[in-house]
């Protein structure tokens, strides 16, 4: 499965308002769909907003060094792993990364 989410706000702003496939143009962007510890809310897919994981596997995957940038906010984690822009790359797209700086801690 590709690890990418549907355009954020952010986004949206960076890349126009219109999605690029729609207006038949190639998408050159790609939003990075990040894992996060936090339950799902209401409306909330997995593998379309966020990977929710378990905070076990969350922090083995950050002694592993699988993420490029982690935090923790409101009592939960969020990171961007590395195969997630990886996987961006090698479709010939630029990843998106819609993190809070307040909160990251990088590789």
């Amino acid at each position: 499965m590709m690890r990418v989410c549907h355009y954020t706000f952010l986004a949206r702003i960076i890349v126009g308002r219109h999605d690029a496939a729609s207006c038949g143009m190639t998408p050159r962007c790609c939003c990075s769909c990040s894992d996060t510890t936090r339950s799902p809310k209401k409306d909330e897919e997995h593998g379309r907003q966020y990977f929710f994981v378990t905070h076990e596997q969350m922090m083995a995957d950050i002694a592993a060094n699988e993420y490029l940038e982690y935090g923790t906010h409101d009592d939960a984690m969020y990171g961007t792993k590395l195969d997630t822009i990886r996987q961006i790359h090698t479709a010939g797209l630029m990843a998106i990364l819609d993190v809070e700086p307040q909160v990251m801690t990088a590789r």
